[in-house]
């Protein structure tokens, strides 16, 4: 399965260490550089800097191939307008 997370959370790093025990495969999509870097280290190359809403952004995580789309970021603000933004696209 290829799942996509949105942000970079407490939940984020459980979720990416979840599914990656059961050999999926992970992306997660953050505006902050610095927490992407935090998670390659953590990870390896998962981390895509930029706005999960940037359709350019969305081909590059692989979007359109996702089996699972998972909004997790710490405002309750943005992951009200992603959801309502990326269920369109999803």
């Amino acid at each position: 399965m290829y799942v996509i997370v949105i942000g970079v959370t407490n939940l984020t790093q459980k979720l990416v260490e979840w599914y990656s025990e059961y050999e999926h495969e992970v992306t997660v999509i953050e505006k902050d550089i610095e927490k992407c870097h935090y998670f390659d280290q953590l990870f390896g190359p998962i981390c895509q800097n930029g706005d999960a809403c940037d359709p350019e952004i969305q081909s590059l995580a692989g979007m359109d191939r996702a089996d699972i789309l998972i909004v997790a970021t710490k405002s309750d603000k943005d992951n009200f307008f992603y959801d309502s933004h990326l269920v369109f696209i999803f």
